[in-house]
């Protein structure tokens, strides 16, 4: 494969920054997945980066927190069929909608700190401010953009990345890494059917 540029750098700079939250706000799980998002639409776009081995690490790794992130809001606003495990493995915003961020307000209490707990953040639909089922309406809302755009971008990086490679001329480590974005894959599709988008 071929040496990454620097439109990977970025990239690998937000996994820390995924990974260190325990406890973060809806708002700044929003923002981080936009600029994430912006960072991987990039990679998606360099021939160079998106067949490199360390670029297919860092799209897995932030992806997969992504999901546990994402499924933290589930637990938060109550957006999920069933209770979720933020650690189970098998499972852009609207100019005129926003949150800003409400400190002190938890949405679930959890003792475990390897899984990041989401806060509530106060939303707002233009001027208006929204509570109870209408809060989270917009949560669930602002939600299901972000489980699409990372969707999206997992399927092309995918297509991009493995659709002209033979199986037969992997090797075990590219096999096994593939089979992990599958796998991560297979765990976002089953969030979005508990989220009903």
């Amino acid at each position: 494969m071929n040496q990454p540029c620097t439109c990977s750098f970025s990239a690998f700079e937000a996994v820390p920054e995924l990974q260190k939250q325990t406890q973060i706000d809806f708002e700044s799980i929003l923002r981080v997945s936009a600029r994430v998002f912006d960072q991987w639409a990039e990679i998606i776009g360099c021939e160079r980066c998106r067949t490199d081995f360390t670029t297919l690490i860092i799209i897995t790794t932030a992806a997969e927190r992504l999901l546990t992130l994402y499924t933290a809001i589930c637990k938060a606003y109550g957006l999920s069929e069933k209770q979720l495990d933020p650690t189970d493995k098998g499972l852009d915003t609207h100019p005129h909608e926003s949150t800003s961020s409400a400190k002190g307000s938890t949405a679930t209490t959890q003792t475990d700190t390897a899984s990041p707990v989401c806060a509530h953040s106060m939303m707002k639909f233009g001027k208006l401010s929204l509570e109870g089922d209408d809060a989270s309406l917009l949560a669930h809302v602002l939600l299901s953009r972000s489980l699409v755009r990372l969707g999206e971008l997992l399927e092309n990086y995918t297509c991009l990345a493995f659709g002209d490679n033979n199986t037969n001329n992997k090797d075990n480590t590219l096999v096994a890494c593939e089979s992990s974005l599958v796998e991560t894959m297979e765990r976002l599709i089953l969030l979005v059917a508990q989220v009903k988008i």
